[in-house]
């Protein structure tokens, strides 16, 4: 079944969802508690799932 929502193309007779890119970006606090969670060896699975999503939203680290 496909989503109402997604935008719908066609490429060559066939039809394609394309897919957004997520421009968002997890800013340095969160992603440093998102470290923090990951670490931490009582979080529950859906925290560390949740703090693996957001520091896979964080933007390159600057080289010094």
């Amino acid at each position: 079944m496909r989503s109402p929502f997604a935008p719908q193309i066609k490429h060559c007779g066939k039809e394609v969802m394309v897919i957004a890119k997520n421009t968002r970006q997890t800013g340095s606090k969160a992603a440093s508690n998102a470290g923090k969670t990951l670490a931490n060896p009582k979080a529950t699975p859906a925290e560390k799932s949740a703090a693996a999503s957001a520091l896979s939203q964080t933007p390159p680290r600057k080289k010094k």
